[in-house]
């Protein structure tokens, strides 16, 4: 028998104490992600590096492919044990690979770009590993230790935040990035380096949550050995859930041509790379701040399926956008993929974050995340595709349609989705399993 919802009259004794810590963590690290952007910045970054395409497709899908494909093996890591507080901790070291990317880099110099290529990818690499750790850890935490509208409050009123806390982040880059700036890469250790430190400090808040005490204890999750037969029984049986993982996995793949957004505009549209970087990211806070208001009154009062159709209407506005700037040659098109590109990140956390959270039972949540995101590595892989699309064919007509029709699947996909809230995990009944010490 599936569990209900958490109620809203929860008896959460650590409750005042955790959501200002939650908030504050969602808020520094995502204005902090704007200046080091996988979007906008990273893709710029490797293109003063090299001018391979397959390489900066790679860069482009490194952050959410390292992030997502572990997930799988965390989870069953977490569910085995009975606490999760002990894995915040972790939250520390890895981000502090920041900061340490930006002090090597700056003993390199300009001296040799291969040298800072490699600093680079495998810092950020072992970065989103890291966080792919606690993103588990965070969602499971704060689908016990939050109140659903204090859940929603925190995706829709601190996105919003990120969003005001994303202008400053977009003058740092322009200043930074600018012709008067320092000189590469001095100017990118600058970037790298704030961004580290405020990564640290909002881990630092993450690592001082305190868990609550389960009126029910946790059962703990399959073994190793049990694992593998466990995923594929939630996959074959909980058919809700399996549509759900196919259908984000389709808008995933619309990344296939985002990285190279910023490509075109500097090398066909000829628009200057410190300025199109500081608009991007600019516009896409206008995207997000706008959503993130307005997902707060439809996570709350719809619930996440709504939030998961307005993401598969950007996505697909957006492809359109990027579609119509090739065809006229402005750079209006490549603003309006900006915006809805901001929307886009700022309805993740209250569309295809809280839906998992709502959907999944408290005892098999870790694994529901960790399997739906592992899954979804496949499709955090489409920049990567882009790149050898771009390298094969030189253009941007043909990448930039492919990503449209992905769109199209995805937006019809999305209206099959069930609503979380009253259709929940049947993990309990149909994938029961007996856990041995």
């Amino acid at each position: 028998m599936a569990t209900t919802a958490q109620p809203e009259s929860t008896t959460l004794r650590h409750l005042r104490w955790n959501f200002p810590l939650f908030l504050f963590d969602f808020v520094v690290f995502g204005i902090s992600m704007n200046l080091l952007s996988p979007n906008s910045v990273v893709p710029e970054f490797i293109n003063r590096l090299t001018d391979d395409a397959r390489i900066i497709g790679l860069a482009g899908t490194l952050a959410t492919f390292c992030v997502n494909a572990p997930q799988l093996f965390f989870s069953q890591l977490i569910s085995r044990r009975t606490r999760r507080k002990p894995f915040l901790f972790a939250s520390i070291p890895f981000r502090l690979l920041i900061p340490l990317m930006a002090m090597i880099i700056a003993v390199i110099g300009n001296t040799n770009p291969t040298l800072i290529l490699i600093t680079f990818l495998v810092c950020y690499a072992l970065f989103w590993v890291g966080d792919a750790l606690i993103t588990i850890v965070w969602a499971d935490m704060t689908g016990s230790a939050l109140t659903p509208k204090a859940r929603a409050t925190i995706f829709g009123m601190g996105q919003f935040a990120v969003a005001l806390g994303a202008i400053g982040a977009r003058e740092i880059v322009r200043r930074l990035l600018a012709p008067e700036a320092p000189a590469f890469p001095t100017n990118y250790v600058w970037l790298f380096g704030i961004a580290g430190i405020c990564f640290v400090a909002a881990g630092v808040a993450l690592s001082s949550v305190r868990e609550e005490e389960q009126i029910t204890p946790m059962e703990p999750g399959p073994t190793l050995r049990q694992f593998v037969p466990f995923i594929f029984k939630v996959l074959r049986e909980d058919s809700r859930f399996r549509y759900f993982t196919i259908a984000r996995l389709a808008l995933d793949f619309v990344s296939v041509a985002v990285p190279f957004y910023v490509i075109f505009g500097t090398d066909i549209l000829k628009v200057e790379s410190s300025q199109l970087v500081g608009d991007s990211i600019l516009l896409m806070t206008i995207g997000n701040a706008t959503i993130s208001l307005l997902n707060t009154q439809i996570s709350r009062r719809f619930g996440p399926r709504a939030v998961m159709w307005l993401v598969a209407a950007c996505t697909l506005s957006m492809t359109i956008a990027a579609l119509f700037s090739v065809s006229t040659g402005s750079v209006t098109g490549l603003h309006i993929c900006y915006v809805l590109l901001g929307a886009i990140s700022g309805s993740f956390a209250s569309g295809v974050f809280d839906y998992v959270i709502t959907y999944a039972t408290p005892d098999r949540r870790p694994i529901y995340i960790g399997l739906t995101n592992t899954i979804s590595a496949i499709g955090n892989a489409a920049p990567l595709i882009g790149g050898f699309i771009l390298n094969a064919t030189h253009s941007y007509p043909v990448l930039f349609g492919v990503s449209l029709a992905i769109a199209l699947i995805g937006a019809v996909l999305s209206l099959g989705l069930a609503d979380p809230r009253k259709q929940h995990s049947q993990l309990e009944s149909s994938t029961n399993v007996t856990p041995t010490a």
